[in-house]
Parts: structure tokens; sequence; C-alpha cells
């Protein structure tokens, strides 16, 4: 490893924590933009790509959602000092604030509707929350 902080995770559970987190994201992403934000997305659609282009570009949606999910887990394991479900929430929440904080600048730059910002801003923390849960789950007997 380049850095002597970093300990070797226990494979299995990384691999397990890997999977869980990435099929978690993609059925959370599936529910909240496919079905609980469809309405907005179509009230908006001059700002996204048509439906045919999305098809089209699934291969790079999926690839993102794999490559978060194997950092997230690959994170938890160094940090998880706090340990259990609770931990997990609480790391869940700060990676959140991480990567939801970005959103902010894409209302500063695009033309997105700010109750959509903050609809995704919430959705994210929950989602990472969850998945902090799901991750804290697999590894609470290592």
């Amino acid at each position: 490893m380049f850095c002597s902080c970093f300990k070797r995770p226990n494979a299995g559970r990384l691999l397990l924590a890997m999977l869980a987190v990435a099929v978690f994201v993609f059925v959370f992403e599936w529910l909240f933009h496919g079905i609980y934000l469809a309405d907005t997305y179509q009230a908006t659609a001059s700002l996204w790509r048509s439906q045919a282009e999305m098809e089209a570009h699934m291969g790079w949606m999926m690839g993102g959602q794999l490559l978060m999910a194997a950092v997230f887990s690959y994170l938890y394991s160094f940090v998880r000092t706090c340990g259990g479900i609770g931990g997990g929430a609480c790391y869940g929440l700060i990676v959140g604030l991480l990567m939801v904080s970005p959103q902010l600048i894409t209302y500063a730059v695009q033309p997105v509707p700010g109750s959509l910002v903050a609809t995704w801003m919430i959705g994210g923390l929950i989602e990472l929350i969850l998945a902090g849960m799901l991750v804290a789950a697999i590894y609470r007997h290592d």
C-alpha cells in the first residue's frame, strides 16, 4: 500500500459490501429518479438528455454507480471506528454531505430549479445514510 495508515480490508466483506451497496444504489436511484422525480424531469425536459440518449448512456451511469459503491465500501473499511449501524449512519451522513454539496454549484451554473436541487440533496443524504448502515451491518462482526 502506498500509505502505511491503510490496512488490508477483509476481502470477502469488502466484496459483499460493494455488491450490496451497488444493488442498493441502483434500486434507490431508479425509485428516486425514475419514479419519484419522473414528473419533475418531464416538466424540465429541456435540461436533460432524451430518453433514448439516456438509455444509450446507461452503461456510464451504472459504471458510475458501481465505482461509487466500490469507493464508498472501501473507504468504510478504513474508517469504521465507531462501528455498528449508528456509526454507519454517521459515515453515510458525512460522505453524503461531501457528495451532495457540489449540487449547490450545479444550481449556481445551470438553470435547474432550486426545489429540484434541494430534493436531490435530501435524497442523496438519505441514500448514503442508508448505504452506510448497510455497509456497517455487513462489517458488524469483522
